[in-house]
């Protein structure tokens, strides 16, 4: 019964994250991603209910399923996209491809009983150790990439891992025995240390997404939207608000302002508010007040949103000749993490997410 109660746990947690990820309003390859990994979890855990609970007699229907040489890849393809990478349609078949095979191994293996009968403990022999092999390399290669993106958060990473290495652990014993001749029936994968290892897993993507439906910015869609009082969040540039002013600063001292910002010095990763002030003599705490009453926003959060707007037009050139590093000092950031950190909190993704999103519409 307990087991009974994980199972429906499992299902129920990976189908709110599905349901959550379609509340994500700029869904980007990450949250597809990890969409489909909790269907295929709510396929894989239907299936042990199913076949172990409802139909006895019938494990191997579950305990033959590939799903296991998905997670390695997933890993990896998660890893690159963050890392500001994208993968090659071949490069994702020839991870995926273990995974295909199993699947073509799947089919024969349920439509044969002659082949159950005969290589039942080859073939799962081979599947898990396939799996144990996978669960081990793509965590070793994530943990030891000589040069980690800097605006990675290893942690769920690092939770990801632990996970792998539990069902490792839990699974190497029986390819073992198995390669020796010990077993002579099916693995019981209805183990509380696999069902918890699963649930576990999609506990962690349940709450990335509950965490990405929370900071999910509403985009506006057109110009329309400004007139019907909607808070619009594409950045305005200095030369859009020319009928907004002060009333608290003096004309002169705004339209020197104005103009020193239709220079965009803050394209230059050097430019501080201090040197603002000490160009146009005028106190830092003024030019403050008029970037919150004419931009509605501090004098940092606009300048980075102008830096931002530029860097998205940068992005979408069909050619772009330079690393993100570059792109980040173009565009006035000092160091790729703080590029990467401001653009995900106005964008709500990284730059080669944006980049692969809205290349392909535009």
């Amino acid at each position: 019964m307990f087991v009974v109660f994980l199972y429906a746990t499992i299902f129920v947690v990976a189908l709110q994250g599905v349901l959550l990820s379609f509340g994500i309003r700029d869904r980007n390859t990450i949250d597809r991603i990890l969409s489909v990994f909790l269907v295929q979890m709510l396929v894989d855990v239907s299936f042990m209910f199913l076949f172990t609970e409802v139909f006895p007699g019938m494990e191997y229907v579950s305990t033959a399923a590939p799903f296991g040489l998905t997670f390695g890849p997933f890993l990896f393809w998660i890893y690159k996209i963050l890392e500001g990478k994208v993968l090659s349609r071949g490069k994702l078949w020839l991870h995926f491809m273990p995974f295909f095979l199993g699947v073509l191994g799947y089919v024969v293996f349920l439509s044969s009983p002659l082949f159950r009968s005969s290589y039942t403990i080859g073939y799962y022999t081979v599947l898990y150790g396939a799996m144990c092999v996978s669960w081990v390399l793509y965590p070793i290669f994530v943990f030891t990439a000589k040069k980690g993106p800097e605006n990675i958060n290893l942690g769920v990473f690092k939770y990801t891992m632990i996970v792998l290495l539990i069902l490792t652990s839990f699974m190497l014993p029986f390819v073992w025995e198995n390669y020796n001749g010990g077993v002579k029936e099916e693995p019981l994968m209805t183990g509380v240390i696999v069902i918890g290892a699963m649930l576990a897993g999609v506990s962690l993507i349940y709450w990335y997404m509950l965490g990405r439906l929370r900071v999910s910015p509403v985009w506006e869609e057109d110009r329309e939207s400004e007139q019907e009082g909607e808070v619009q969040l594409v950045p305005q540039l200095p030369q859009e608000v020319e009928s907004r002013q002060s009333t608290d600063i003096s004309a002169v001292q705004q339209r020197k302002i104005a103009e020193y910002l239709a220079m965009e010095k803050y394209f230059d990763a050097s430019f501080k508010l201090e040197q603002m002030a000490q160009d146009l003599n005028v106190p830092k705490s003024l030019i403050s007040q008029y970037f919150t009453q004419v931009y509605s926003e501090g004098f940092v959060k606009t300048i980075n949103a102008w830096r931002i707007a530029k860097a998205c037009d940068m992005l979408l050139s069909v050619e772009l000749d330079m690393s993100m590093e570059e792109l980040a000092f173009a565009c006035g950031f000092n160091s790729r993490a703080s590029f990467y950190r401001n653009f995900n909190l106005e964008k709500g993704c990284s730059p080669m997410i944006y980049r692969e999103q809205n290349l392909v519409k535009s």
